[in-house]
């Protein structure tokens, strides 16, 4: 987990929030579990990430030293985010893995866990502090606390830039990280064509409008023809937010080339026995002929995470 740790320590830190991690406890008088749990109670939020690994264990009490810093968060009554390592991702070393005893015990505070909050399952370092990124925006602020003194005229400016030179060079910027607020249209069921272009998989992916709250950022979807694209659990995220609800959305942007079939017409003509010009004028019928098949651009933003503001 040390590098999913420091995408989360990096994220936060760049937006000038200030982050208790082990990483700088530094050396003190103090037993290592004390110290964690000292921290604990210094902090505004409580970070939960589970692995496949149990990690350090308490000898007095058999639990692991994040079962009882969870424990010390809850008596205090902080605000506790739960991040729990998707099962299918395959990037965790297998010789990191717990077993016997220990894989038991962690499934068991896995489940005590899912039972008393809402967890957010996550893959890869920059998928999770993206996600504990927006989690951060969206509940600090009820707390009268935010992340980062960043003036908001500056992270505008930065989406704008962002999103002008994908659009000016999508090739090139492909995958960029953009977040942003706005409301999100109907979702709909993606086409073959687009499914292909962007290599999601058909018969899983969903597509809606999306209207930022900047005008700026809209402007630029707009012009650009930027929708929304999602897959799989995301997917099925985008159908439990309410159409037209603010949101704030974490996104990649997204690039591929779509095959356009364009129709070219000629006429086919109904003649009877008068088989004259003036006849076949009148009964012409202006009929498809054949295609033109050419190939566009599609821009579009394929959704990490979303969450109502």
């Amino acid at each position: 987990m040390v590098q999913h740790r420091s995408a989360v320590i990096k994220k936060i830190q760049s937006r000038s929030g200030i982050i208790n991690a082990q990483e700088f406890f530094g050396a003190r008088d103090s037993q290592p579990l004390d110290t964690c749990l000292q921290e604990v109670g210094n902090s505004n939020v409580f970070l939960l990430f589970l692995s496949p690994r149990n990690g350090s264990i308490d000898p007095e009490s058999g639990k692991s030293f994040v079962n009882r810093e969870y424990e010390r968060a809850s008596e205090l009554g902080i605000l506790r985010l739960a991040y729990i390592m998707d099962e299918e991702y395959d990037g965790y070393p297998i010789k990191y893995v717990s077993k016997g005893a220990d894989a038991e015990s962690l499934a068991a505070f896995k489940q005590r866990v899912m039972n008393e909050l809402t967890v957010n399952k996550f893959t890869n370092p920059e998928d999770l502090a993206s996600k504990v990124y927006v989690d951060l925006m969206r509940e600090l602020p009820k707390s009268g606390f935010n992340i980062g003194t960043e003036d908001e005229g500056e992270v505008t400016n930065r989406i704008v830039e962002t999103l002008r030179r994908f659009c000016l060079l999508p090739k090139i910027h492909n995958g960029s990280t953009v977040s942003l607020k706005g409301v999100l249209g109907e979702p709909k069921r993606v086409s073959e064509a687009q499914c292909k272009a962007l290599s999601l998989k058909r018969g899983q992916a969903l597509v809606c409008d999306i209207s930022a709250e900047d005008n700026a950022i809209s402007e630029l979807l707009v012009d650009s023809r930027i929708q929304l694209f999602s897959e799989g659990r995301t997917a099925e995220s985008l159908l439990n937010i309410q159409q037209y609800k603010p949101v704030i959305v974490e996104a990649q942007t997204i690039y591929g080339d779509i095959s356009v079939r364009t129709p070219y017409y000629g006429f086919e003509y109904e003649t009877g026995i008068f088989d004259s010009t003036l006849s076949k004028l009148a009964g012409r019928q202006r009929v498809v002929t054949g295609y033109d098949e050419t190939k566009e651009e599609l821009l579009g933003l394929y959704l990490k995470d979303i969450s109502l503001l």
